[in-house]
């Protein structure tokens, strides 16, 4: 099934689904767009597109590194997952989906 960042943001039904998913590799080590810290490590990375992102837990896909952004959009294929994320420094904390890549 193919999706979009945002349909993986705001659709808590996709939880536990395989989906494919394109959008710009941001790595992990340019500023956060996604919500909350990572949710599995350090090295969990975040995909953005149109101005939102999600984190992703997993191996850098090709053609992406680690402290920079991709050149152009890459595609994956992960299972969405579920976490909480608490409340800190105002902003407000709740349910987050974030990816899977194997």
């Amino acid at each position: 099934m193919t999706v979009t960042v945002h349909q993986v943001l705001t659709t808590p039904s996709l939880t536990g689904k395989s989906v494919s998913i394109t959008g710009t590799c941001l790595g992990y080590s340019v500023p956060t767009v996604a919500k909350g810290p990572p949710p599995v490590t350090r090295s969990d990375w975040q995909l953005e597109d149109q101005g939102e992102a999600v984190w992703v837990t997993g191996p850098l896909p090709s053609g992406c590194q680690a402290t920079a952004p991709s050149a152009g959009p890459v595609t994956i294929t992960a299972v969405v997952a579920q976490d909480t994320v608490p409340a800190l420094g105002g902003q407000g904390g709740g349910v987050r989906q974030y990816l899977v890549r194997r």
